[in-house]
């Protein structure tokens, strides 16, 4: 004799929401709990609501207190090293950015934290960077993009350094200056 078990024979089981009365899926309902999904997150926003700012205040202390183990466990889960070894690759890099030379200042200063600068396609790290030259390098995206701004950009320097030139040279001759030495 083969026995079936209750989900085997294509009925779907269902609870009774304690909060609301319905008959709902199991689906519906978080496990081992009693309230459906709808009004278990009612009734957590509620909670959080009741008390807005002490609750606000709570979370930030929260996750302060845990900032180290939150940036360590992301760093596993990304990349698979420890926030200590990101800690020594920047101390290596005497504490600057291995793109432009700047400082790292502090995690939270917009611009000049630290970041791990990753190829998306390999998944392997590069390197400890800022944030603003991960930026550029990540709207960049190839090698080849980065040589025609790098190209454009000097042609461009060039040109602007030559008006200024001509501009000066203009003024000094409207003065009655004929000549000048440019050093």
């Amino acid at each position: 004799m083969i026995e079936a078990t209750y989900w085997d024979l294509g009925v779907e089981r269902t609870k009774v929401c304690r909060v609301c009365g319905i008959r709902k899926s199991v689906k519906e309902f978080y496990n081992k709990t009693r309230r459906c999904k709808p009004c278990w997150c009612a009734r957590s926003k509620a909670y959080y609501e009741k008390d807005i700012d002490k609750n606000r205040e709570r979370h930030r202390m929260w996750y302060h207190g845990r900032a180290d183990e939150h940036r360590d466990a992301t760093y596993k889960r990304k990349y698979g090293i420890s926030s200590k070894i990101v800690d020594g690759i920047i101390e290596m890099q005497g504490g600057k950015c291995k793109c432009c030379g700047i400082a790292f200042i502090g995690r939270g200063t917009m611009g000049t934290a630290p970041v791990i600068d990753h190829c998306h396609k390999g998944g392997h790290m590069r390197g400890v960077i800022c944030q603003r030259c991960n930026k550029v390098e990540g709207q960049m995206g190839s090698i080849d993009v980065a040589r025609k701004v790098l190209e454009y950009m000097e042609k461009n320097e060039l040109w602007y350094q030559c008006r200024e030139l001509t501009l000066e040279f203009r003024k000094r001759k409207a003065a009655g200056i004929t000549s000048f030495r440019i050093d």
